[in-house]
């Protein structure tokens, strides 16, 4: 494989997102934490071969259609994200009114960063892909990340006091 600026874009934010999410003051129990970095990392492999695959092939990710090691750590580093996510959501006690704008400043940083790495060549968008659709993938995306968020949550409350 020959390293180009997509493949170091990749390694370097998955790395940060890895290194920060590990580094952190933990919020909560280990099988929530692997939760919610295994929930990011799934949606973001569903919705990218949903828009990238056959037959709506919106987008090629990083150099070649096929698949490379270095798309499955492109898939990692959705996970880092998502606990980030919530860890951040949970650390600020966000009121559950301010939810959608919590979402929505997350949507911002989400298409900031993947402006970034389109610019990098992460992402090469075609067949009529627009990059602003996106922010409905990011919006929905961390909406279902909430809600399985407070699905743990009153859990945890309920066997707390059951």
């Amino acid at each position: 494989m020959n390293w180009s600026a997509n493949e170091w874009f990749v390694v370097l934010v998955t790395t940060a997102g890895v290194l920060l999410t590990w580094r952190l003051p933990r919020r909560f129990d280990r099988s929530a934490t692997i939760l919610f970095v295994l929930f990011g990392a799934y949606f973001g492999v569903v919705f990218d071969h949903a828009l990238a695959g056959v037959p709506i092939d919106f987008y090629d990710i990083n150099d070649t259609k096929d698949f490379e090691f270095i798309d499955f750590v492109t898939y990692i580093m959705y996970g880092p994200f998502g606990y980030l996510f919530l860890y951040m959501y949970d650390w600020l006690k966000v009121p559950r009114r301010f939810a959608p704008f919590y979402v929505l400043v997350w949507t911002a940083f989400g298409m900031f960063l993947e402006g970034v790495g389109a610019r990098f060549g992460v992402f090469e968008y075609k067949n009529g892909y627009d990059f602003d659709y996106s922010s409905i993938v990011y919006f929905t995306l961390q909406l279902l990340t909430l809600a399985l968020y407070h699905y743990v949550q009153s859990i945890d409350r309920r066997s707390e006091t059951g």
